[in-house]
């Protein structure tokens, strides 16, 4: 089982993933959790220049270098996981690039479709988690924090975009998710992270449970 968790910066799915692979594993399911782009080498690389604050990419380039670091995760490390029976858990996939890159930066949609097609193929979540959150409230949380080459306080390059660039981020992951209701459901981010696992935990065990 493929699952996919996506929202805003400072929405918490970094948290959330480690609270789902430690309920997973207490049902005694086999589980891993990646994040995209990343864990690959080449991955972690283009991750570095995608946030780093000092690179000015184009909007195509950024859309090819999402697109770069995803085919090389799904090749070394989503398709063996899948393939050896264990639920993988990604931290961002591939609706990230239609919320961001197709609603943020406005690139034609058909381009981003069809490089989906090429890149991710069939190996598509079974179940996506759209944590939603206000545009200004998951800024205010995370300020550039742990981010490479962003200094505590300082934007990475893609929070650096502004509040209208994610008030359309947002606006897309609510368009997909009323697109494809059978894969998403919109979790509300309201309250802590027990309060939000708590939205969460119902809708994993009723998948989990078919």
């Amino acid at each position: 089982m493929l699952i996919s968790l996506e929202g805003l910066e400072g929405c918490g799915k970094s948290t959330q993933q480690k609270r789902i692979l430690d309920y997973l594993e207490r049902r005694g399911m086999a589980a891993r959790g990646f994040v995209d782009p990343g864990r690959t080498p080449l991955g972690e690389a283009i991750r570095e220049i995608l946030l780093s604050p000092e690179s000015s990419l184009g909007d195509l380039s950024e859309l090819f270098l999402f697109a770069v670091a995803r085919r090389q995760l799904i090749r070394e490390c989503i398709r063996p996981a899948l393939a050896r029976g264990e639920v993988v858990v990604l931290d961002r996939y591939y609706d990230s690039t239609t919320a961001y890159q197709g609603f943020g930066r406005g690139i034609d949609m058909t381009l981003v479709e069809e490089i989906h097609r090429e890149v991710v193929g069939p190996t598509r979540p079974e179940l996506t988690l759209i944590f939603d959150v206000d545009p200004e409230v998951g800024l205010g949380r995370t300020r550039g924090k742990h981010k490479p080459n962003a200094t505590n306080g300082q934007l990475d390059r893609i929070e650096a975009s502004g509040l209208d660039f994610l008030r359309r981020v947002r606006e897309g992951y609510l368009a997909i998710a009323a697109a494809e209701p059978e894969r998403c459901v919109v979790i509300p981010v309201v309250g802590d992270e027990d309060e939000v696992f708590a939205r969460v935990q119902p809708v994993l065990s009723r998948r989990l449970d078919k």
